[in-house]
């Protein structure tokens, strides 16, 4: 407090007695604020608070929210190299097919059709000539199932690093003779095993092996991508199949059931407007016209075709999405394909690597990303 002088008069800094108040120099009355000054915490427009980035701002391979959001994940092949969920899933199969119709939709319109071909005639030879010719079916069908297998589930493992291959391209990585033999060693099982619970146990013996079906069909459902992905032998590849989906059966069972409800309703869709067109040019036709006819049967065979052909290619596109969700979630393959795709060098052998570690709990992860699943630097 300061004390008046002893001669009397104004405190010091006080105005004479009928003048008024005095601002010092620079200051204006109360409540006045000189130019430029802003009160605490006030921002002018156009400034982001501390620690904030706008939007296309930030380090390399960060995302638009700032620096304290995690990075984008990178898609190249417009489904996100990251633990899928299951709409990524069965809305992923549809997405890579979009990214690569000629060798997936075409592939298979392509190898259906010309077994189709093949099969009429072999049997049309087999009920003109010898019957035994029609032994040659199951041959000619195998061929076909490991070409078409095997060059879709190799197109679908392209796409989804952003990769478009040709028909060519895709049955040059097919692998026909593995996925062949592949299929050939899980049939067996399942059909030696069917016949001898029915003999064994009659009736109830239909029952169990189709739970055991079931629960088996599930657990080696990836040895084909594990065939054509990997390059390993089919042997090899049941195994890892089986090591992929223990612990996490029901999530792909339940995946393979939405699949299926969803291929079932598609199938319904496209099938019931040819059912329609060919039953009403059956039923003109039976008034005397073999070209109608033939016209409402090769309608028929078209849309047949047509439906077996997208079916087969949306199911195999979520085996293959399942095959990569599972090597995502159990050995950090994502990290893998995340680094690969930062520094442009996706090639394909991502898939075919082997020994990733199935925790990062302790030394480097795989493809040098940082324990604990940290984002790696992009390497030049």
């Amino acid at each position: 407090m300061t004390n008046p002088p002893p001669w009397g008069g104004p405190t010091p800094g006080e105005p004479p007695a009928g003048q008024p108040w005095a601002e010092p120099p620079g200051y204006g009355p109360p409540g006045y604020e000189p130019p430029g000054y802003a009160p605490p915490g006030y921002e002018p427009p156009g400034h982001a608070p501390p620690g904030y980035a706008p939007p296309g701002h930030g380090p390399p391979g960060r995302g638009q929210a700032g620096y304290g959001q995690p990075p984008a994940v990178p898609a190249p092949g417009a489904v996100p190299l990251r633990p899928l969920g299951v709409g990524d899933i069965l809305s992923g199969s549809f997405t890579l097919v979009r990214q690569n119709p000629a060798a997936t939709l075409g592939l298979t319109a392509s190898t259906v059709t010309g077994l189709a071909i093949c099969l009429v005639i072999i049997f049309f030879v087999a009920s003109q000539s010898a019957a035994g010719v029609a032994l040659l079916a199951a041959p000619v069908v195998l061929l076909f199932f490991g070409v078409q297998l095997g060059g879709l589930v190799a197109a679908m493992g392209r796409s989804l690093l952003g990769h478009k291959v040709t028909i060519r391209e895709a049955l040059r990585r097919s692998r026909p003779g593995w996925v062949i033999l592949a299929a050939l060693a899980l049939a067996v099982p399942f059909i030696a095993g069917w016949t001898g619970l029915a003999i064994a146990l009659k009736g109830w013996g239909a029952a169990i092996a189709l739970l055991l079906t079931a629960w088996l069909a599930v657990m080696v459902s990836l040895t084909i991508p594990v065939v054509v992905l990997e390059r390993r032998n089919p042997f090899a590849a049941i195994g890892r199949s089986w090591r992929l989906v223990l612990g996490s059966y029901w999530r792909v069972f339940g995946i393979y059931v939405l699949m299926y409800v969803i291929m079932w309703v598609l199938s319904t869709v496209v099938s019931l407007p040819l059912d329609v067109i060919t039953g009403l040019a059956g039923s003109i036709g039976a008034g005397g016209g073999r070209v109608t006819i033939t016209l409402a049967l090769a309608t028929l065979a078209i849309g047949q075709i047509v439906i077996a052909s997208l079916a087969l290619t949306i199911e195999t596109g979520v085996i293959v999405l399942v095959y990569a969700d599972m090597r995502m979630r159990k050995e950090g393959m994502d990290l893998v394909l995340q680094q690969a795709a930062l520094s442009h060098q996706l090639t394909g052998e991502e898939f075919a690597a082997s020994g990733l570690s199935s925790s990062y709990t302790g030394g480097a992860a795989p493809g040098g990303a940082a324990p604990g699943g940290a984002y790696p630097p992009p390497t030049t």
